[in-house]
């Protein structure tokens, strides 16, 4: 999605001082590409038994210093990269298991499932802002923050 403005009449001081029009800068939602894939299966033979796997491809955003005028705002973040995999293995599920129990406790579980997901299978350090740090000549750099490398999740879910 390609997001511009052009605001008339907008001005900004170039290197040997001329006054020069801005033209069109990328707004904050400029993104000109953005993939997302999700893939869920089964075995067939083993139901209970599910994988899935997230891919998520962006390219990056638009910024710039704080306070600046909006011609300065002109940088772009690194593209996004994740790949998501994330296994699970059904104990309980409403349609085929809830009925066969003799105690009451385990016929009101509708669901139960043991998760195990590893986010960022990759390890890829996403950029998700920027900070900014003015030195002692009043020069803005902008230092990296980085989203979480690779995280593992497990987690028991069960459904009344």
């Amino acid at each position: 999605m390609k997001t511009m403005e052009d605001v008339i009449g907008d001005y900004t001081t170039d290197a040997e001082g001329n006054q020069v029009e801005v033209g069109f800068i990328p707004r904050p939602t400029d993104q000109r590409v953005a993939f997302n894939l999700f893939f869920q299966d089964h075995i067939p033979s083993f139901p209970q038994f599910r994988v899935h796997l997230n891919f998520v491809f962006a390219s990056g955003l638009p910024y710039g210093p704080p306070k600046s005028e909006p011609a300065k705002r002109v940088f772009r973040t690194p593209w996004y990269r994740r790949v998501d995999l994330g296994l699970s293995f059904m104990l309980l599920e409403q349609s085929r298991d809830r009925m066969k129990h003799k105690s009451a406790f385990l016929r009101s579980i509708k669901n139960a499932g043991i998760y195990v997901e590893v986010f960022n299978l990759l390890g890829t350090y996403n950029v998700s802002s920027y900070m900014w740090v003015t030195d002692i000549h009043n020069i803005q750099h902008a230092v990296p923050t980085y989203l979480t490398g690779r995280l593992i999740n497990v987690k028991l879910m069960v459904e009344f």
